[in-house]
């Protein structure tokens, strides 16, 4: 059967590559000057999610505007380093 990749769906879902946002992460993780670093591992932590765990793409669109929006979101017990151990996981 057919399936679309995590890194596919992230794509759809939040309209960034995972790779650049993993870039981006990383970078403002290590600038102690940056602003963004909530916003970043947020951003990482719930695209991820919604990617393994929503399977209507139009739904989880819809969540992630929301978030954008709002800032609030749940991904239950899943935490950026479970998350990025997962989708790091599919590559072998």
């Amino acid at each position: 059967m057919k399936q679309l990749s995590t890194a596919r769906k992230f794509k759809m879902i939040t309209n960034k590559d995972i790779f650049k946002a993993s870039k981006e992460l990383e970078k403002t993780m290590k600038d102690d000057e940056s602003n963004y670093t909530t916003e970043n591992v947020e951003f990482v932590q719930y695209g991820l999610y919604l990617a393994f765990y929503n399977p209507d793409l139009t739904k989880a669109k819809q969540e992630f505007s929301d978030f954008m929006k709002t800032g609030e979101f749940d991904t239950g017990e899943e935490t950026i380093k479970s998350l990025m151990d997962k989708f790091k996981a599919t590559f072998g």
